[in-house]
C-alpha cells in the first residue's frame, strides 16, 4: 500500500515536471517565431517601405505589438501607435472574400445562399445571393454615398 502511494506521488511529480518543461519549450519556440516575425517585418520595412501596425495576441495576452513605417511619408513622421487611425478602405473586401470562400469550402454556405438566410428583414434579401454580394451587384445602399458621411463616421 505504501509503495503504491509513493509510486503515485512520484508519477505525479514527474508529470508536473513534464508539463513545466513542455510549457518552457513551447514558450521558447513561440519567442523564436516572434523574433523571426520581427526580423522579417523589419526587413520588409527597409526593402519595400512596409507601413502599418501589427498586433499578435494569444489568450488575451499581447505577444507582439509594433508599428512600422511612416504616418506621413513626405515628412517621414513615424507612426505613433497611441493615436494612429487607419483608413482601411477596400482592404476589408479581401478579408470578407477569404472568409466567405472558407465558409463555402466548409459547406456552411453556397454561392446561391440568399441574404434572407441571415437577414430576412433586409429588403429583397430573398433574391440577393452570396454571389451577388461578392460581385457588388446586390443593390444594397452604399453608405459611402451619404452626404454627411464624414460627420457620421466621426461620431463613432
Amino acid at each position: 500500500m505504501n509503495r503504491a502511494i509513493i509510486l503515485v506521488f512520484v508519477i505525479s511529480i514527474l508529470f508536473q515536471s513534464c508539463v513545466r518543461i513542455e510549457k518552457q519549450i513551447s514558450n521558447v519556440l513561440l519567442e523564436s517565431r516572434i523574433s523571426d516575425l520581427d526580423k522579417t517585418l523589419l526587413e520588409l520595412e527597409k526593402e519595400v517601405f512596409l507601413m502599418g501596425s501589427f498586433l499578435l495576441k494569444k489568450d488575451g495576452k499581447i505577444l507582439y505589438n509594433k508599428t512600422f513605417g511612416s504616418q506621413f511619408i513626405p515628412e517621414n513622421i513615424n507612426i505613433n501607435p497611441d493615436n494612429i487611425k487607419y483608413r482601411i478602405g477596400s482592404i476589408t473586401k479581401t478579408f470578407t472574400s477569404v472568409m466567405i470562400h472558407k465558409a463555402i469550402e466548409a459547406d456552411y454556405i453556397q454561392y446561391e445562399t440568399t441574404l434572407a438566410s441571415f437577414f430576412p428583414q433586409i429588403k429583397n434579401s430573398e433574391i440577393i445571393t452570396i454571389s451577388d454580394m461578392l460581385y457588388h451587384r446586390c443593390g444594397i445602399y452604399n453608405y459611402t454615398n451619404m452626404h454627411d458621411l464624414i460627420e457620421w463616421s466621426e461620431s463613432y
